[in-house]
This record gives C-alpha cells, structure tokens and sequence, in this order.
C-alpha cells in the first residue's frame, strides 16, 4: 500500500495542495515516511503553505518517542521543532502559532531541553507586536509562562 501513495506523485500530483491531500492519506494509513515526503514537497512547492509546514512537523513529532536519547529521535524531535519554527515565521493565524508554540513546548519538555532554544519559545507572536510578550507553554501538570529577557534568556512567570 505505501507504493500506491508514491505512485500517484509523478503522474497526478502538481501542487502543493495535492501533495499535502496524499500526505494527509498517508498519515490517517499510518505511512509516516511517506506523509512526511508528501509534506516536504508541499512544502517545497509553496515554502509560505503553513499548513504543510504544521503537518510536518506534527508528522515528526508523532514519530518522536519521549525519554529514548538516540540520535535518531533527537534528530526527529530537532525536525519537528525546525517545521514549528517555521510556521512562526511565517505569516500564521493565532492558532497555529499557538499549536507551534504548544509542540515546541512538549518535545522540549519531554527532551528536558527547555534552556536549548530560549529565543524560540520566548516569544511565539514576535511579528505581531500588538501580542503579548510572552507565550503559554503546557506542561504535564501545569501552564508555564516564558518572559524573554533582556538578555535573550528566558524566565518563568
């Protein structure tokens, strides 16, 4: 079944959107090799469909597995937190800026990495200065607010 995904790519498939409909099939079949290649050239033929980007990276973080340090599971948590990344900086409604935010949190939460990237998760709207300055990030048991400052780190409020 996984080469029926692949085999409609040459031959039906030309935009972004028909690329992110096959990774959307993939993924409901559990192919998440192949929804993550369908992602990725969606997002390759329109880099400013964010949709594409929040797919992927919710592609790669269901492939991530909480508390196993290999190479390969921090290299897909990193995957994810790239896509969400970019959702942030491009130009977003607030609830997948608000979804990115809550990813980066869990994966940095669950990789106990919450200091790696502080300029990330310190301010998920900073091209929407009207915003507030801080994000919410959901922890297991609690909701954490992160303040940027002044030097770049970040605090919890």
């Amino acid at each position: 079944m996984g080469s029926f995904y692949s085999a409609l790519v040459p031959v039906f498939t030309q935009t972004s959107e028909e690329e992110l409909q096959l990774g959307v099939a993939a993924y409901k079949d559990n192919h998440y090799e192949e929804a993550i290649q369908h992602f990725e050239k969606a997002a390759e033929l329109d880099p400013n469909n964010i949709q594409a980007h929040l797919y992927l990276a919710t592609t790669h973080t269901s492939q991530y597995i909480p508390g196993v340090d290999t190479p390969d599971n921090i290299s897909e948590a990193d995957r994810a937190i790239d896509e969400y990344q970019r959702v942030l900086d491009l130009n977003a409604s607030n609830d997948q800026r608000s979804s990115s935010c809550k990813g980066i949190a869990y994966l940095y939460l669950n990789m106990k990495a919450l200091g790696r990237r502080p300029q990330v998760l310190s301010d998920g709207f900073r091209s929407r200065p009207h915003r507030s300055r801080k994000s919410l990030l959901y922890g297991r048991d609690r909701l954490v607010a992160v303040l940027p400052a002044s030097d770049g780190s970040t605090r919890e409020a």
